[in-house]
């Protein structure tokens, strides 16, 4: 039940890293973000707990991931290149980043589950306000185009 519990929390956590969704990061300003979406204190403290559960999750999996890529620089940087060993290496990263996806599902899935139908509706208005505001970065960061302006000059 606990290891249950913990992944409920994980995968809580790494989604609320969208707190990105409320446009703030999650560590510095989850206080905005819970304000935001009008968290009771009781939902603001099951979310604390499963962003501490997901922090750590996280970390060992990027403990994990950095020691995958060191291990792989070391056997293609070899004389000898061990090709069954790096297809090895190459699954267990393919394992990881699955496990990565999992977790951000299973995050989600539990966010709705903390938070009432209003919150859910607040929480998507935060989401699509949030992904207005990057696609807008994006299209400075191109000098003010946008994808189809870059494809149609590509037909020119």
């Amino acid at each position: 039940m606990r290891s249950m519990a913990w992944i409920t929390g994980a995968a809580l956590g790494v989604g609320l890293a969208a707190a990105a969704w409320a446009g703030s990061a999650e560590g510095r300003h989850g206080a905005a973000f819970a304000e935001r979406l009008g968290l009771s204190a009781e939902q603001e403290a099951q979310w604390r707990e499963q962003r501490e559960a997901r922090r750590e999750a996280s970390r060992a999996q990027r403990d994990e991931s950095r020691a995958l890529r060191e291990q792989l620089r070391a056997l293609l940087e070899a004389p000898t290149v061990d090709e069954n060993a790096v297809r090895a290496l190459g699954r267990k990263q393919g394992e990881l980043a699955a496990a990565r996806a999992r977790a951000r599902v299973e995050e989600r899935l539990a966010l709705r589950k903390l938070l009432t139908p209003e919150q859910l509706e607040k929480l998507g208005e935060l989401r699509r306000e949030h992904a207005g505001a990057r696609h807008a970065r994006r299209q400075q960061r191109r000098g003010g185009r946008d994808g189809a302006d870059e494809h149609e000059a590509g037909e020119r």
